[in-house]
């Protein structure tokens, strides 16, 4: 999906942004993409709002769900 050059990726994270440099460097180890990391949100549920135009007429966000400590990522970003 990331290959396509057509989406980009936000990671969002409860993480504190003192530990920024360690989460890009984890990231990099695993070969994880992304475009941008918004760090020190509060631990709770997020929810995503997207927009859409009469130009595209269809819902063009996605959200995913990845439980902690787990390889699905690299399933669903080939």
């Amino acid at each position: 999906m990331y290959k396509t050059n057509k989406v980009k990726i936000i990671i969002t994270t409860a993480r504190s942004s003192l530990f920024k440099d360690a989460t890009i460097k984890q990231l990099q180890k695993y070969n994880i993409p992304y475009d941008n990391i918004i760090f020190d949100l509060y631990h709770a549920q997020r929810i995503l709002i997207n927009d859409y135009s009469n130009t595209n007429k269809y819902p063009t966000s996605i959200s995913i769900n990845l439980k902690r400590d787990t390889d699905e990522l690299a399933n669903i970003l080939i």
